[in-house]
This record gives C-alpha cells, structure tokens and sequence, in this order.
C-alpha cells in the first residue's frame, strides 16, 4: 500500500509543494527498487493488486500533475512499462495515444506523455 499512499499523497492539493515533490521522488525511486526487472526480480514486493491499481491511475495522474512532479512520474512509468508493456499492461499505449489524440490536450500534457 505504500506507492498508493504516495500517490495519493501527490493528488493532494492543500500538501505543499516540496512535500508533494519528496512524495513523487520517494515513489519513483520505490518503483525503481522494487518493481524488478524481470518476473524474477519480482519477488512479489509489490502485490499484483497495488501494481494493477498503480497501472490504472498512473498516466491520468502524471498528465494532471505539474511538471516537476510529471517528470518523477514519468520515469517511474517507463521503469515499469519496461518490465510489463506490453503483456502486463496492454492498456499503456492505447491510454496514451488517447491523450494524444484528445483536442483539448495541452502542450502540458502532450509534453508529459512525450
């Protein structure tokens, strides 16, 4: 449950900036010790249950957030899509190019799913 909290912690609006900044980091480099490489790697040190929720709320959040904390995002989105896309999570790239594709994307969000 703690990248979910992380998470939370990032869509939190009265949470100060530089809390919400240390939040996207920890979660990031939480993702990056712990997500594993390869199905080995694993471990189970995630449960499948939190991955999938983080799977389903990460982009839409990224692409809500201001850039600084965009970027942590971002990294941790590529860390796990190297190891799940496409056969663990085949929603990533139809999510994305949806956003692409949205009239009303912003060069904000363009920029973040670039």
């Amino acid at each position: 449950k703690y990248g979910i909290l992380l998470l939370t912690l990032l869509t939190t609006a009265d949470v100060d900036d530089a809390t919400r900044l240390a939040a996207g980091i920890t979660f990031k480099n939480f993702i990056k010790r712990n997500w594993g490489e390869t199905k080995e790697d694993d471990n189970e040190k995630i449960c499948q249950s939190d991955r999938q929720a983080m799977k389903q709320n990460i982009v839409g959040l990224m692409l809500s957030l201001p850039e600084k904390l965009q970027r942590q995002l971002s990294d941790a989105i590529s860390i796990i899509g190297r190891r799940d896309f496409p056969d663990e999570w085949d929603s990533l790239l139809p999510e994305l190019v949806s956003h692409l594709k949205d009239p009303s994307a912003d060069f904000h969000k363009v920029n973040g799913i670039l």
